[in-house]
């Protein structure tokens, strides 16, 4: 299971990242918001299956902000600070999971 969730959580964090840029389309953030929808969702089942629960409510906070269904609607400002710091979380969950 490790190698699908961080490889995962590495394409998360690139997708996050190119999401802050200015060059991303509409169609760009539906297809990132199913992509976080699925790839947090491996994520969650990961560390919920080796009963490591700390990390659990911070991706259910991206979940839920990223969700394709009920969408948030906030400025384009605000969606690029929420992109950089999923990038980064995404980022860092790699980071732990590789050091394992």
């Amino acid at each position: 299971m490790k190698q699908l969730v961080l490889p995962t959580a590495i394409i998360l964090a690139a997708l996050m990242a190119i999401a802050a840029l200015p060059i991303p389309s509409i169609e760009y953030y539906g297809f990132l918001k199913f992509v976080t929808l699925l790839g947090s969702g491996v994520i969650i089942y990961y560390f919920y299956s080796i009963k490591e629960y700390f990390w659990i409510p911070f991706l259910i906070i991206v979940l839920i902000l990223f969700n394709p269904v009920s969408p948030f609607h906030l400025g384009r400002e605000v969606w690029v600070y929420a992109n950089l710091l999923a990038s980064g979380f995404f980022g860092f969950i790699s980071y732990k999971l590789k050091k394992k």
